[in-house]
């Protein structure tokens, strides 16, 4: 039987024709399931050919599982297509875990996309659906789940319940078995391989060491272990990425730095041709004179070290960070990296936390005083409870405005709505050219920024369910004047705990009445900030 007509066009007479042919296709399957007896699956009864056969789960033996009726470029239920397949991230930590792989499925009409995953069958665990050997379930991402989202899991959980069976044998290697592949082949030539404009996010997570107040994320996953698996996802991850044309190199993690490896790491990532660096950490390691020389000596020209501070004084650093004596290890690591790179390679960054959101007037002059760049951020939750510590230490973005309002120093803080910061802003007769940045890189919320297509997340292409923090659209980016600069979306954490009455849209009038709010610098068209009415 084959459906030969459209049933996009829902006329009456199709629909009739199409339930009919539901109806048809139900009271056959009864049929064939009251023949073949009470032991009978809907996979039998679909004429599922059943044959005893081992497989060893793979990428390329799931994709031939759930071929010819799920491959890439074939549209499926939903309006989405099969894009990738490649590791699921979230299982790479766990010592021992069996391979687990992620789908990623995207929707050309909205970038919408959705990540589903496929392992094996877990007694007791939770999952979309389960067949004879697997277990199907799905990444959110932080958001929302996409329209269609369940149809086409439907869809993927019906083929693969016709391609299971008890006679079939799957073998489940370990998580290591997937990502050894690309060590296996010839190094690829860093001068032959291709640029993109792209970032790999090496997410290190040795212990950092510290017990900071707005951070959870320890609560929730252990650090990284040293061991030769872990290393060797590493250099996979360096060497699939950089075979797709990736050379920027951001080291992240709790503390990248005290991973004991770390050394090596870098060198392999420079000798096959990462050659712009990135380093996120607590810097406290490269107080040690020596270690800071060694990595710095290994970089390439072109890097740049982050180095969170919290307070100019060591009392408020210290108690941010739950450390004490960590200031001083900070202090001593910024004279180090100035010493070995010059100020330029240093970006002082901070979380505003409740605790020392007073000090951002005064970390900023810190660093302007010493040549480091400043870029101060608003914290996000590592998970959606109650108990994580965003909802104690998070200041309301307002509070933050204000502070630097009052301080006659007006400063971009990612994560506080630019509506917000405009009406403070304004009322102490700040203009708008003063503070506003149509940077794409300060706009959206902190916590979602790896949903980019900018970030990699290692080997497997594309990000593989990198953490992201939920949010949701905010409900004036329509008509908002500084929707650009915005991003239009906010945390739902932050909406759970402060509610929504601090964001209210900016209209055109506003920002003409806004022009003459400081005397000299008036708001004209070539300041490169373009208004729209929405």
């Amino acid at each position: 039987m084959r459906y030969r007509s459209r049933l996009g066009e829902r006329t009456p007479e199709l629909l009739e024709q199409a339930g009919a042919l539901v109806i048809g296709l139900a009271e056959t399957v009864d049929a064939s399931l009251e023949r073949l007896g009470p032991a009978a699956t809907l996979a039998d009864a679909l004429g599922a050919r059943r044959r005893a056969e081992t497989i060893r789960f793979s990428r390329a033996s799931l994709r031939a599982l759930l071929s010819p009726e799920i491959t890439p470029g074939t549209l499926l239920a939903g309006g989405f297509t099969l894009f990738d397949v490649y590791p699921a991230s979230h299982n790479q930590e766990r010592e021992g875990a069996r391979l687990e792989l992620a789908l990623e499925f995207q929707r050309l009409a909205d970038e919408q996309r959705l990540i589903a995953t496929i392992g094996p069958r877990t007694p007791g665990g939770r999952a979309f659906a389960e067949t004879e050997h697997f277990s199907l379930g799905y990444l959110t991402l932080g958001r929302s789940e996409p329209e269609g989202a369940e149809a086409l899991l439907r869809q993927l959980a019906l083929v693969l319940a016709l391609r299971d069976h008890g006679e079939l044998e799957v073998i489940f290697p370990d998580t290591l078995a997937d990502v050894k592949l690309p060590l296996l082949g010839p190094a690829a030539s860093p001068a032959a391989a291709p640029r993109i404009d792209a970032t790999l996010n090496l997410a290190i997570s040795a212990d950092c060491g510290q017990a900071c107040r707005f951070c959870s994320v320890r609560e929730l996953a252990a650090p990284t272990e040293d061991d030769d698996a872990q290393f060797t996802r590493y250099l996979a991850d360096l060497s699939e990425s950089r075979a797709k044309g990736i050379t920027r190199l951001r080291l992240n993690g709790y503390d990248p730095l005290a991973y004991p490896r770390v050394a090596e790491v870098l060198r392999f990532a420079v000798e096959i041709g990462f050659d712009d660096l990135h380093v996120f950490s607590p810097a406290t390691l490269l107080a040690d004179a020596e270690f800071c020389e060694q990595l710095v000596g290994i970089a390439p020209a072109k890097r740049q070290f982050y180095v969170p501070l919290y307070g100019v004084d060591a009392d408020i650093h210290d108690a941010v960070v739950g450390t004490p004596g960590a200031h001083s290890k900070v202090l001593r690591a910024l004279e180090n990296l100035v010493q070995l790179s010059g100020p330029e390679a240093v970006t002082l960054i901070t979380a505003v936390t409740r605790t020392a959101v007073g000090e951002l007037p005064r970390l900023r002059e810190y660093a302007r005083q010493r040549g480091f760049a400043f870029a101060a951020h608003m914290p996000y939750p590592s998970s959606e409870s109650r108990s994580d510590h965003f909802f104690t230490e998070c200041p309301q973005q307002s509070e933050v405005a204000r502070t630097l309002a009052d301080a006659g120093n007006p400063l971009i803080v990612r994560g506080v709505a630019p509506c917000v910061a405009f009406r403070e802003y304004l009322s102490r007769g700040i203009g708008l050219r003063s503070w506003l940045s149509l940077d794409p890189r300060m706009s959206g919320v902190p916590g979602a920024e790896y949903r980019s297509k900018a970030f990699r997340h290692g080997a497997g292409d594309r990000d593989r369910g990198a953490f992201a923090a939920s949010t949701v659209e905010c409900p004036h980016a329509s008509n908002c004047a500084l929707r650009e600069p915005c991003g239009g979306e906010l945390l739902r954490a932050y909406l759970e705990r402060f509610g929504s009455d601090e964001f209210r849209a900016v209209g055109l009038t506003d920002l003409l009445l806004s022009v003459n709010a400081t005397p000299g610098d008036p708001l004209s068209c070539d300041a490169g900030l373009e208004l729209r009415a929405r």
